[in-house]
């Protein structure tokens, strides 16, 4: 399985969500998530947004993933950082627990073009007035969007 999330901050801090897709190895949907954080910076969506999309996968019992960002600064927060006195270190922590959970777990870089559906998650998640919603649908609005990234089509975001 594959995981594409995102985190979105309008303003930087603003309001802010995040978006999450799992997909199979055709690059099929097979569920996804987003949610509103309240106003956080991009690193705290980006974060909360990387969770959330591991915790949906454990919860559905996917076992092998490989999971895409493009946030670089979150991977190296993930992998490699001291965060002892990081504002976020808990909820790395937490990141950091979930992968290691009895799974066979990875985190990738995609670049911000190769990752339009879970940035169009993160983007309603800001608006929504919930902390998490599961999307066993693609909505409507986003199937094409998810057709053509199935078929490596690339896509500017705004």
């Amino acid at each position: 399985m594959a995981i594409n999330c995102d985190g979105s901050s309008y303003g930087n801090p603003g309001a802010a969500g995040f978006g999450g897709i799992i997909r199979d190895n055709l690059r099929a949907w097979i569920i996804g998530c987003n949610g509103s954080i309240g106003i956080v910076d991009n690193t705290h969506a980006e974060l909360q947004g990387i969770r959330s999309g591991l915790q949906l996968a454990w919860n559905k019992n996917y076992r092998k993933i490989v999971y895409f960002t493009d946030s670089l600064h979150a991977i190296h927060l993930i992998n490699e950082g001291d965060i002892a006195y990081h504002r976020y270190a808990s909820l790395i922590r937490e990141i950091r627990g979930l992968f290691r959970r009895d799974w066979e777990a990875s985190i990738k870089h995609i670049f911000r073009e190769d990752n339009y559906c879970a940035d169009y998650l993160a983007k309603n998640g800001a608006k929504l007035d919930t902390h998490l919603q599961i999307l066993e649908e693609a909505p409507a609005e986003l199937k094409p969007l998810i057709l053509g990234d199935a078929l490596g089509i690339a896509f500017m975001r705004h």
